[in-house]
């Protein structure tokens, strides 16, 4: 049950920082665009230049969506280790002393 309980928490680990990353990766694109989007009303660049720039922060945010399953799969299996050397783990604690005396039915 314990075992059960502790995967659930790697999974949970894993799966918020799957969340936050991408939640961090759609703040970044969104800033970048709605700069250059300010930069084409300043009068900086054309819309030819523009297209290139947007193609490109969407490149890269799409390159930071396929890499945020391997960085949460890496995430899980590092909570699993960590999980397996605690000192928790019932074949880490140390075994009970062997019994001095048997037990005696009571007749």
């Amino acid at each position: 049950m314990i075992d059960a309980a502790r995967t659930q928490m790697a999974a949970i680990t894993a799966g918020i920082s799957f969340w936050s990353g991408w939640v961090d990766a759609a703040d970044r694109y969104a800033t970048s665009l709605s700069a250059e989007l300010a930069s084409l009303e300043g009068g900086a660049g054309g819309p030819s230049d523009l297209t290139g720039r947007l193609t490109d922060l969407t490149r890269a945010y799409l390159r930071e969506l396929t890499d945020l399953p391997a960085a949460a799969v890496k995430r899980f299996n590092t909570e699993m280790e960590r999980i397996d050397t605690s000192p928790l783990k019932p074949e880490a604690r140390a075994k009970p002393a062997p019994r001095k005396r048997a037990v005696r039915a009571k007749l």
